[in-house]
C-alpha cells in the first residue's frame, strides 16, 4: 500500500548475542545496506520512517522481541507500508515466526524485502518454500 506514491519503509534490524563492538557494528551494517537499499528506490517513492526497530542480543528464535513487537503495531496502526531488513534471518530463524510475521505483514498490506538475498512483494515465494517444508 502507498500513500500519494509513497512508500513507509521501516527497516529491522536484529543480532544475537555478540561482543559490544561487534554487535554495534553488525547492527550498523544491517541498518546501513538497508538504508542504501531504500536510497536506491526514492525514485519509485520510497522513504525511511523515523522509528527504529532495533533488537540487539536477542535470538531469531525468539518470539518475544520489543522492536519486533513495536514494528507489527505500527503495522497495524497504519505507519508501515514497507519492511525492509538485511536478510530473512534477521526477522526470524523459525519458520512458525516467519510465518505469523509474513501473514501480519500481508494481512495489512506491507510487503517484506531482504537486501540480500532480494525477496520482493507478499511473500509468494515464502509462502511456497514453507508449505514445501509442512509436507
Amino acid at each position: 500500500m502507498t500513500h500519494n506514491g509513497i512508500v513507509r519503509c521501516a527497516i529491522y534490524t536484529r543480532t544475537a548475542t555478540q561482543d559490544g563492538s561487534e554487535l554495534l557494528a553488525a547492527m550498523q551494517a544491517q541498518r546501513e545496506s538497508a538504508e542504501s537499499f531504500i536510497a536506491d528506490h526514492a525514485g519509485n517513492g520510497w522513504i525511511l520512517v523515523p522509528e527504529r526497530y532495533d533488537d540487539p542480543e536477542m535470538s531469531g528464535l525468539s518470539n518475544d522481541r520489543p522492536g519486533l513487537k513495536r514494528l507489527l503495531s505500527d503495522v497495524q496502526d497504519g505507519k508501515i507500508d514497507c519492511v525492509v531488513t538485511s536478510s530473512l534471518d534477521r526477522l526470524s530463524r523459525s519458520f512458525a515466526i516467519m510465518a505469523a510475521v509474513s501473514s501480519e505483514l500481508a494481512l495489512n498490506g506491507v510487503q517484506l524485502v531482504t537486501v540480500k538475498p532480494v525477496v520482493h512483494g507478499r511473500l509468494r515465494l515464502l509462502r511456497l518454500v514453507w508449505v514445501s517444508y509442512d509436507e
